[in-house]
C-alpha cells in the first residue's frame, strides 16, 4: 500500500483499467513533471 512507501508526498492520481486491459494512470502534467524531475536527479550515472 502507498502508506508503506518511504515518501511523504501526496500526488493526485487516478488508476483505472477496463475489461482486464493494462492499468492506466491519469494525473495532472504538473505532478508528472515533478516525478520525472525527481527520477532524473536520482538516476544512477
Amino acid at each position: 500500500m502507498c502508506e508503506d512507501l518511504p515518501y511523504d508526498y501526496d500526488l493526485p492520481a487516478v488508476f483505472h483499467r477496463r475489461n482486464n486491459k493494462e492499468w492506466l494512470v491519469t494525473m495532472p502534467l504538473k505532478y508528472w513533471m515533478e516525478l520525472y524531475e525527481m527520477a532524473e536527479k536520482n538516476k544512477p550515472k
